[in-house]
């Protein structure tokens, strides 16, 4: 019997040819971050349809039933494969598939060998009919192996719908078209499978799912023409917002939080709950900022935290703005600044010490300019005294009298007491500047000199040396 190339033949191998043109387009677009997962989605799904191609033109029985076991190939693959792409494109549940990935594979990998060896057990398929419909059409019965399998994939396919709605809720409107194709064209092998199941099929015995790829690759096809499908990628935003350690902030236009980066929600204690919430009710501190930034200009300032510790961040706010220029929100980039502030204060009070520690230099040399002044005018005296009473003893002594000499040795003793005392006054004017004379008060009960008209000399230490300080203590009236 010759083979019988049908209408669905030739729908099937559009398909095909659809789905590797579509995975040899996006191999060759390098921007597509992740895009291996989507290509191997797609190739999966090609080989299906390829398979079913050949099965629909196959003359006999046991050729289509082979045919059909090369299409489970794809069939059971090309969902989980989808649903690893979307969650790597989401980023969502990625600890959990990076150690239990396998699992996924259990009931594809069992549906597999129970269809390359149905004949053992029949599980798949209880049996073949041809189909009244004609158009070398199989009917397939089906069994419990097959309700499994197909209702698993159809589960994947509702885990992936959920992971794109999720993200959705928890990203900003910018990626809501994006998702929307995605589960677009989710529905069509879904709805397909669904109703070959209930064997609703327009023709008995024809499996239209293969055919429902052709649509899939269409709302594709329509969504990089249109939307630009995957020039914003999720993984892009993953790998330099979610990792940026400036925060992130996204407000609609009536200043509601549309999402935030982690970073933002270190710095301000918020979590996933406050989208959707005013922006100051959330970061009260905002306030004043967010009051300003109705403008579709860029702005930037310096906010300050005292809660519950001092902090500064600055804020770079840049408008979002449609096409038109109509304002969609603005984005705020937010650095938090306060080790900056922390060093500009402590520089601060480095320079004013500094400053101090200048003047109180300057200070120190005037009044080492005066005192080298006053040195060279009072020690002039005692040392002229000096000079003068010891050369006329050195030379004369013989022709003086005992009195005599003992008036001139007196105004030596007198001169070099006077000497010593401007030294010593010196020598304690330079510790007291160099900040040499320890402080060491001495309790001293002054009740039991009270009534006394004496002088009371007090001893202080100052390293290792003793200052006597008298104090005349009045006599007690009466």
């Amino acid at each position: 019997m010759p083979w019988q190339f049908t209408i669905y033949t030739w729908i099937l191998l559009a398909t095909t040819l659809l789905s590797l043109g579509m995975a040899i387009y996006i191999y060759y677009k390098r921007h597509i971050s992740n895009r291996a997962l989507f290509i191997v989605t797609i190739i999966m799904a090609a080989e299906w349809a390829l398979a079913a191609t050949i099965e629909t033109a196959a003359p006999t029985i046991a050729l289509k039933s082979l045919f059909s076991k090369i299409e489970y190939i794809g069939s059971v693959s090309s969902p989980v494969f989808f649903l690893l792409y979307i969650v790597d494109y989401t980023q969502l549940a990625t600890k959990w598939l990076k150690h239990w990935q396998w699992t996924l594979w259990i009931i594809p990998g069992t549906s597999l060998l129970l269809v390359f060896t149905n004949e053992w057990h029949r599980l798949i398929w209880s049996g073949f009919s041809w189909s009244a419909a004609g158009s070398n059409i199989l009917t397939y019965h089906h069994a419990i192996g097959f309700f499994i399998s197909t209702s698993y994939s159809l589960l994947l396919l509702l885990f992936s719908v959920a992971f794109l709605l999720r993200f959705v809720v928890t990203n900003p409107a910018f990626h809501k078209t994006t998702v929307f194709y995605y589960i677009l064209c989710l529905i069509f092998p879904f709805s397909f499978t669904i109703i070959y199941q209930l064997g609703l099929s327009p023709v008995e015995g024809l499996d239209i799912t293969p055919i429902s790829v052709l649509f899939a690759i269409l709302i594709v096809t329509l969504g990089i023409t249109r939307q630009k499908l995957f020039n914003l990628v999720p993984v892009a935003r993953h790998l330099l917002i979610e990792k940026m350690n400036n925060g992130i902030l996204v407000l609609d236009k009536f200043q509601h939080i549309l999402d935030f980066n982690p970073s933002t929600a270190r710095m301000f204690g918020i979590n996933k709950s406050a989208i959707g919430k005013k922006a100051y009710h959330m970061i009260p501190a905002f306030k004043s900022f967010l009051d300003e930034i109705a403008s579709t200009t860029e702005r930037q300032a310096t906010i300050y935290f005292d809660e519950p510790e001092p902090r500064w961040y600055e804020i770079n706010k840049t408008p979002l703005v449609d096409n038109k220029r109509h304002s969609l929100g603005n984005l705020l980039v937010i650095n938090d600044i306060t080790q900056q502030k922390k060093d500009e204060q402590q520089l601060q009070k480095l320079n004013a010490q500094l400053s101090e520690s200048e003047n109180k230099l300057k200070e120190i040399n005037s009044q080492k300019d005066k005192l080298f002044s006053i040195i060279a005018h009072d020690l002039k005296n005692p040392f002229q005294a000096l000079i003068g009473f010891s050369e006329l003893l050195y030379e004369d002594t013989e022709n003086y009298s005992i009195p005599e000499i003992k008036e001139m040795s007196g105004n030596i003793f007198k001169a070099a007491n006077q000497g010593f005392e401007i030294l010593t006054n010196l020598l304690n004017w330079s510790r007291s500047q160099t900040n040499r004379i320890e402080f060491r008060p001495v309790d001293t009960n002054l009740n039991k000199f009270l009534g006394t008209d004496r002088s009371v000399q007090i001893d202080l230490f100052s390293s290792g040396k003793d200052i006597k300080w008298n104090f005349i203590l009045p006599k007690k009236p009466g």
